[in-house]
């Protein structure tokens, strides 16, 4: 009798326990917390740069939606200002994102804008990434929160000079805009041939469209020409002008705004036979793969070389900002990047400020 009254409280505990452990895994988990984290973008929306600010904000909003389906526990808290390519704008906008909203870790602002902002980012310890900029700022080794993952502005007017040292010109007219990414470029060709090419520079205003005067003064012996002004049209101008009033037609070297001019040209069409354009080297496979997104999202192709640069300085540093948000912490973090695999190729901070592994090549229209 004690037996079978002792199997059977056996039996009802066993019974008991099954039933606990069953309503249990009945039970709803807890969610996990979502963390959310921050993060804004400085666009040239307006003004000058605007193909290449619009490009850049989607290539950004792309890389933040992109990044949370990957990551489901955080959040991403994002906004994006214009820079109106103007300091100004630029400045005003950053103090807004900064001071005002809190945001830790700044992408942009487009093209050389980004110069003045350098000093704010690093006496107010705000983490800045360029996506299109990198001047002789970030040659000194000086720089703790702002970042380039940019080409060397630098290298744009190296390759060409390579290029015309290669075909053994003698002397070349430079007609460049004033500004500190032309400032760049000009100073470095002129370091590439001095004392051993004449070099003959005229300086305009960003937006200058009579190159009459400075057409007219050019040495007729000239053999190239090295023309560095914006995308609103100077190369038009300058083409039609040189072609009204000058019969010869030298070899014509230019960075690669000349390839997002709208409307579309090339030399060619006004006479140049020989033109040669320093461009960014941008995986054309990985560049395809953003594209598809960009499209299918905004009905347009996506042209801009500094757009995967965004996508992939966006996703550095979010998944820096998901292990702290401490400045000192995400400077250190983007910093140990070392051969990343991005949508803009592959590339390194290794230790410093300004990737590396970024390469700017020759095009040739002949």
């Amino acid at each position: 009798m004690r037996k079978l009254i002792f199997n059977l409280l056996v039996a009802i505990y066993s019974i008991s326990l099954l039933c606990l452990i069953n309503l249990k895994k009945l039970e709803p988990l807890e969610a996990e917390e979502v963390k959310i984290i921050s993060i804004a973008g400085l666009f040239g929306l307006t003004g000058l740069a605007d193909s290449w600010g619009i490009a850049e904000s989607r290539a950004f909003q792309i890389a933040v939606e992109d990044f949370m389906k990957q990551n489901p526990n955080f959040r991403v808290k994002s906004e994006i200002q214009d820079s109106s390519f103007s300091y100004s704008a630029a400045t005003s906008a950053f103090h807004s994102l900064t001071s005002v909203k809190k945001f830790p870790v700044i992408i942009g602002p487009t093209w050389e804008i980004f110069a003045p902002i350098i000093p704010l980012c690093e006496r107010l310890k705000i983490i800045c990434l360029s996506q299109s900029y990198r001047g002789n700022e970030f040659k000194n080794g000086k720089l703790e929160y702002a970042f380039s993952g940019w080409f060397d502005d630098a290298d744009y007017a190296r390759t060409l000079a390579a290029e015309i040292k290669k075909q053994k010109l003698n002397k070349i007219a430079v007609f460049s805009a004033i500004s500190p990414y032309y400032e760049t470029l000009v100073k470095s060709f002129e370091e590439s041939f001095h004392p051993f090419i004449p070099i003959v520079i005229y300086k305009f205003p960003l937006e200058e469209l009579d190159f009459k005067s400075a057409i007219l003064k050019t040495p007729r012996e000239i053999d190239g020409i090295f023309f560095l002004l914006d995308e609103k049209g100077q190369i038009i101008n300058f083409l039609k002008q040189w072609i009204s009033m000058r019969a010869d037609r030298p070899p014509l070297f230019t960075d690669d705004l000349i390839l997002y001019a709208e409307p579309k040209i090339t030399p060619s069409h006004f006479g140049f036979k020989r033109t040669f354009i320093s461009k960014p080297s941008i995986d054309e496979k990985k560049f395809r793969f953003l594209n598809e997104k960009y499209t299918a999202r905004y009905a347009t192709k996506l042209n801009i070389p500094s757009a995967p640069v965004v996508y992939d300085l966006t996703m550095i540093a979010l998944n820096c900002l998901k292990d702290s948000e401490k400045q000192v912490d995400i400077r250190d973090c983007i910093r140990s990047v070392n051969n990343y695999n991005g949508l803009s190729g592959e590339f390194s901070f290794n230790g410093g400020n300004a990737a590396i592994g970024r390469q700017i090549v020759v095009e040739k229209f002949e």
